[in-house]
């Protein structure tokens, strides 16, 4: 909370006036840093993805938050792409930033699905 107090300086004898005093708060800005997923079929090497999208920081302070997405998935299978950022930066204290991880995901290429062939007997 912020309190100023307003007055009014020089000659003020032709005026009749109080000092007011004025109190106000800033709030945090709410913001988003979202992860991007992405996917591929299996082909030995590493699945990554830096791109984000950050929603709700103003632009000049953008570049302070020092945003880095990690992650890697090169076997078939699913893994986190997770966001990070410099959460002791002087600006952090003007944000409630809450991040969402993506996904990076290796599926099976289509020529590597075998196909087994089932004989059935069925009795009537």
């Amino acid at each position: 909370m912020y309190v100023s107090e307003v007055s009014i300086s020089g000659d003020v004898s032709n005026y009749d006036y109080t000092p007011v005093s004025i109190s106000w708060s800033v709030e945090k800005r709410i913001v988003y840093i979202i992860a991007e997923s992405d996917w591929k079929p299996h082909d030995g090497t590493a699945l990554t993805c830096n791109k984000y999208k950050a929603v709700g920081i103003l632009e000049a302070d953008k570049e302070m938050f020092h945003i880095t997405v990690t992650g890697s998935q090169t076997e078939i299978g699913t893994s986190a792409n997770v966001i990070d950022y410099d959460k002791d930066a002087e600006v952090m204290k003007n944000y409630i930033v809450n991040t969402l991880d993506g996904s990076l995901i290796v599926t099976t290429r289509a020529n590597d699905i075998s196909y087994m062939e089932v004989e059935v007997e069925v009795e009537m």
